[in-house]
């Protein structure tokens, strides 16, 4: 009988430790991610090119849906977040602007966000300067971030 109840509480044991919760069930961008790299490529007339460099400063995610990032050569940028799944939507207030990223990886260390197609990214400058709007229409443009806690 002590080895039966034995075994089933082996068994019991067995079942627990592999059903128990991974870290994808309790995924949470929320927090202050390390801006680890950027791949970027852009293609325009046949014309085609990667840029990879490394990354500097952080995203911050709050639970208000609020953002910001910060590099140690620009200002600090806000932004509104939201998530659905695997999209990703950042909004840029300052400059009007939402792009869905694709989270290709989601755990608690690492968020990999790829967006595969800003052909209709169209940004207002507020520049005296400039008397239209830059138009990325003619332009495919890739972009491909690592984040990392």
């Amino acid at each position: 009988m002590k080895k039966t109840t034995l075994l089933i509480f082996a068994l019991a044991a067995m079942i627990f430790a592999f059903s128990g919760c991974s870290d994808d069930d309790d995924f949470s961008l929320v927090g202050t991610w390390t801006h680890h790299s950027t791949e970027i490529t852009f293609s325009i007339m046949g014309f085609e090119q990667t840029e990879e460099e490394e990354g500097e400063g952080t995203v911050t995610f709050n639970d208000d849906g609020t953002g910001y990032s910060t590099s140690p050569d620009l200002d600090s940028e806000a932004f509104d977040w939201f998530l659905d799944g695997d999209k990703l939507t950042v909004t840029d207030s300052e400059f009007d602007t939402s792009i869905v990223f694709t989270l290709t990886t989601m755990t608690n260390s690492r968020v990999v966000a790829e967006v595969d197609n800003i052909e209709d990214f169209d940004m207002d400058f507020d520049d005296e300067d400039m008397d239209e709007d830059f138009d990325f229409s003619d332009m495919d443009l890739k972009v491909k971030f690592i984040l990392v806690k």
